[in-house]
This record gives C-alpha cells, structure tokens and sequence, in this order.
C-alpha cells in the first residue's frame, strides 16, 4: 500500500514539473524543455530542465527561435517578427514616427497691409492724377525642413525659407499714360521655429517662427513720358510669424500664418545717366521718396511632403 502510494506521488510530482516547464522550438527542428530566466531585445537565457541546481545557464538567439510555449500556455511566435524584417517599412509608411524627417513644399496667397509712405504725396501732388492703388495681395512659396524632436510625436523643429511676391504693390496711371508708377516688392524670409502638436491626433501644430527678411523693390516711375528704372537695393529687417500647420494626410498640409515685418524704409533710386553716380532720387516736400516694406502680412496655403530618415535614426 506504501509503495502505490510513494508512486502516485512521484507521477504527481513529475507532471506537475513537465507542465511548468516552458519550451523552445528551435529553427533547426529541435525542442527544447526549459525554464526561461531572463530575455532582452537580442536573446533568451534559460535552464534545462532535469538538471541539479545550480544548473548551467544557456542562451540562445531570437533570431534561431521559431516559437516559445510557456508554462502558462502563451505562445510567442518569432517566425512573425522575422518576416515582418525582411519588409522594412519605407520613410512614407513611417510617417508621423520620432525618427522621420520631411522636407515640405508649398504656396499660398495673402494679404500684404503695409505701413503708410510718401508716395501718395509725390503722386497726389501731380493735377489731373486718380488715386494711388496699394495692391495688398501677395503669393508665398515656402520650403520648409521639419523634424520631430521627441518620441511624444507633440514637438517639432522647423526651419526654412519664405518668398513673397507682392507685384503692383504701388499702382497708378495718370495723365493719359504719360505719368505711371508700377512698383513691386520681393521678400526673402529665412526663419528658424518651434511646433507643437497640441490635439489628441498630434495633426494640428501651432508654429513659432522668428526670422530675417530681406527685401527688394523694382520697377519703374514714368513721368512726362520719361521712364525711370528704379535701382533694386535689399534692405535687412526681422520677422515673426506664428500660425497653425492641420496635417489631414501624411502628405497634404494646411497652413495659416499671421506675419509681421520689421524693415526700415526703402529709399526709392532710379537709374540716371545724366548723374554722376548714375542714379538719382525723387523728393517729395523736401524728403527723398521712401518705399515701406515693413507691417502685417496673412497667407493660407497648401504645401505637400516628402519623408526621409535622418542617419541611424530609428522610428519608435
């Protein structure tokens, strides 16, 4: 009776030990009864089972491991992580990860609203003259580098550069055509920034952009019927913008930027060959013809992006 006793204990005892035990199926065909001791990114450490403590420890990589069974009947399953590493991901599929960068092209229009000059002064003092028309409508091109700066997805570092068109931005035609003034401004924006994605789908950014303007006016003063080309000099101011960035796919965008320009004035000259430096100035009640640049610019736009991994940089 002891003796059947002692025995169904020990068979109690040995498939309480088989079903605690976990088990690895090697690539090669092998099984391997084991008890799972630690694991990282790279390889399993483990004790065979049946051995007298302390058993040696073995290690083995994932990558030679078709599957795992463990003692709680999970199942891991490596073969899947191996096929899905033979398709690597492209920079596009990976878009919105820490890690990929784009490069974002874009236009918009907008309205330019800036500071009074004299040339309503030089202009209305001429009899017979219509008004002087200020075209306010302007056209960006940007292109812009924007990267996220944290695994939150939320941070962005934004840099680039702006140019605005603002064609006829002083406009007028008097005298039968003998009298015109056809002036256009350029501006060249190179802005570093900050954004941040502030919604729950991390696809509206607010931007912070501070930069440099560089600015050129051309065209032309015609009066009497004598027209003057005006000598295109670039003057440097600063620039803030701020304004919203909605990411509605990965590749479209929308923007909004309210911009303000800081730029001294621009002093009218024209080319003159009958001056000994070849240019002259126009004077209005004393003081020479000044051009503004400077004041509040809005512009809406679409942009579209191309993503690209930067070095080693890995999405996460």
């Amino acid at each position: 009776m002891k003796k059947k006793i002692f025995s169904l204990i020990l068979i109690l005892l040995y498939f309480g030990f088989v079903s605690a035990q976990d088990t690895i199926f090697v690539k090669t065909g092998e099984r391997i009864p084991a008890i799972i001791v630690s694991k990282n990114e790279t390889e399993i450490s483990y004790k065979k089972t049946g051995q007298p403590e302390p058993s040696a420890v073995y290690s083995i990589f994932l990558s030679d491991i078709s599957s795992i069974h463990y003692s709680d009947g999970k199942i891991a399953d490596y073969s899947i992580t191996e096929v899905a590493a033979e398709q690597p991901k492209s920079a596009l599929d990976l878009a919105g990860n820490y890690g990929i960068n784009k490069i974002i092209i874009g236009g918009g229009i907008g309205n330019l609203m800036r500071a009074d000059d004299n040339f309503d002064e030089f202009w209305d003092g001429r009899p017979g003259h219509p008004a002087l028309d200020r075209n306010s409508v302007c056209y960006l091109i940007d292109i812009k580098f924007s990267a996220l700066t944290s695994p939150s997805k939320r941070h962005w570092a934004l840099s680039g550069g702006q140019l605005l068109l603002a064609p006829d931005a002083v406009y007028a035609v008097g005298n039968d055509g003998l009298d015109e003034i056809n002036i256009g401004i350029s501006s060249m924006n190179i802005y570093l920034g900050y954004g941040y994605a502030f919604n729950n789908k991390k696809n509206l950014i607010v931007a912070f952009e501070p930069g440099i303007d560089f600015v050129t006016a051309s065209g032309i003063i015609k009066l009497n019927n004598i027209e003057t080309e005006l000598f295109s000099t670039t003057k440097i101011g600063w620039n803030i913008a701020t304004g919203f960035d909605w990411l509605f796919s990965k590749i479209f965008h929308a923007n909004i930027r309210a911009s303000y320009s800081f730029l001294k004035s621009v002093p009218e000259k024209h080319f003159d060959v009958h001056s000994p430096t070849w240019y002259s100035s126009y004077y209005t009640n004393g003081e020479p013809l000044t051009l503004k640049s400077s004041g509040l610019y809005i512009t809406v736009g679409l942009s579209g992006a191309m993503y690209f991994k930067w070095g080693n940089m890995r999405p996460q």
